[in-house]
């Protein structure tokens, strides 16, 4: 039985190939992209954001993800509830009411302690 060797491509098919492996690959990014935002923009469809601007809306977006992940969670959640306002696992167990405009309060963390660390506990 006779083996039959694949011959070598020559570097202008290889090139080709390399090619048409990219175009592939950046297809698969881009359906891969899409079906993210998709599935981001259903999330963000059932949130009720009518009470905040667009502007707002864009500028809260932009800067958390600039920030990344868990640094700006953290920083809102840190956030005092407004006043009437329910927790946020309490709210999604109530119905949706209309829009409601509520102010942001910044609050600064605590002074440092006058006690030296070798005291604290």
């Amino acid at each position: 039985m006779e083996k039959w060797i694949m011959p070598k491509q020559n570097e202008c098919e290889r090139l080709v190939d390399l090619e048409a492996r990219q175009r592939r690959l950046q297809e698969e990014i881009a359906a891969a992209r899409s079906a993210l935002r998709t599935r981001y923009g259903a999330i963000v469809a059932e949130i009720p954001i009518e009470a905040i601007g667009e502007r707002v809306f864009r500028d809260i977006l932009q800067h958390a993800i600039r920030a990344g992940g868990t640094a700006p969670l953290q920083a809102v959640k840190a956030l005092p509830l407004a006043p009437g306002e329910l927790s946020p696992t309490t709210k999604s167990a109530v119905a949706y009411s209309g829009p409601k405009v509520t102010t942001a309060r910044i609050v600064s963390p605590p002074p440092p302690s006058s006690e030296p660390a070798s005291r604290k506990r």
